[in-house]
């Protein structure tokens, strides 16, 4: 658990919490400090059921020699982030992959408090259009 919580700027307060203001209604939980600890706290329930590990789909082998020189980045997407703690643990881990996390809310430490091959977008994974300029190797998504 992060210990704090990071206030979204588009947040509503109502009955002492704090609500998603971007697409009202969209997240019916709130986003403030004591959600962010339940959903650092979910992460955490799912490593230990999952024997630490980030993801159990298959990975690519960054040994493999199918793949071109020119294609060594590996794009993963992480749908509906909450508060990017995975985005953040895997491209941590995985220093070669370039890791987008998206979600409704924006309670993601900053860009200079995550490592650079991590970032986080705003957007709605419902809608119709795709906001991504790039496809995605691995698309994570979890509890939604």
């Amino acid at each position: 658990m992060t210990g704090h919580s990071i206030p979204d700027p588009a947040s509503v307060e109502e009955n002492g919490r704090t609500y998603l203001g971007y697409r009202e209604g969209r997240y019916l939980l709130p986003n403030d400090g004591a959600e962010q600890d339940r959903l650092d706290l979910q992460h955490k329930v799912w490593r230990l059921l999952l024997d630490d590990a980030l993801h159990l789909a298959p990975w690519r082998d960054e040994k493999d020699t199918q793949k071109e020189a020119d294609d060594d980045v590996f794009h993963v997407l992480d749908i509906g982030t909450g508060t990017g703690i995975w985005p953040i643990e895997l491209a941590r881990a995985n220093p070669a992959a370039r890791v987008v996390g998206t979600g409704l809310s924006l309670i993601q430490p900053p860009p200079d408090k995550v490592s650079p091959n991590c970032r986080f977008v705003r957007e709605d994974s419902e809608e119709d259009e795709w906001v991504h300029e790039v496809q995605f190797d691995y698309i994570h998504m979890r509890a939604m």
